[in-house]
């Protein structure tokens, strides 16, 4: 027999990559020290007890129902808090009513600072004065008498004295 196998073709269709089995030894140690380290670590960690995420909803609302309901004492009774606001607006009422302001006096303050910023002119006043008023009004002006010192600390207090140089 011819030991020589140069007749055999070698064409069978199985091919060995290159350096397989140069590598080989590499890859089975590398697979087989992680097959170790996994089976080591699936005793560590944590573990769920069995059928936990099948009871877990029962319990929790187990626990919800079973909570005691807090009685909640109020600071205000709601009934006395209506009489108390009753007896405050029957009150309030009563003192609208008796003790109105009277809208027929005037204070002066509030007509001088009307004629001051509405800029009432004189003669606008004269028309709203009857014969009568007026006669009395310029009957008083000249029966009163005004000191000079008087009239000087007038001028000084209320008039501006640059308008009276002007004029």
């Amino acid at each position: 027999m011819n030991r020589d196998l140069k007749h055999i073709k070698n064409n069978n269709g199985f091919e060995v990559p290159k350096d397989y089995f140069e590598t080989l030894e590499d890859q089975i140690m590398t697979h087989v020290t992680l097959e170790t380290t996994r089976s080591e670590n699936k005793n560590q960690g944590f573990k769920t007890p069995d059928h936990y995420f099948d009871t877990l909803e029962d319990n929790i609302l187990g626990q919800l129902e079973t909570e005691t309901v807090v009685k909640v004492i109020p600071l205000f009774k709601q009934q006395r808090f209506i009489y108390i606001s009753s007896i405050a607006a029957v009150f309030l009422i009563m003192l609208a009513i008796f003790v109105s302001p009277e809208s027929d006096t005037l204070d002066y303050q509030t007509v001088e600072n009307y004629i001051i910023n509405e800029n009432v002119d004189v003669y606008e006043l004269a028309t709203l004065l009857t014969d009568e008023e007026f006669d009395n009004i310029e009957m008083e002006i000249m029966n009163s008498t005004y000191m000079d010192t008087d009239m000087e600390s007038y001028l000084l207090d209320n008039a501006n004295l640059e308008d009276l140089m002007e004029q």
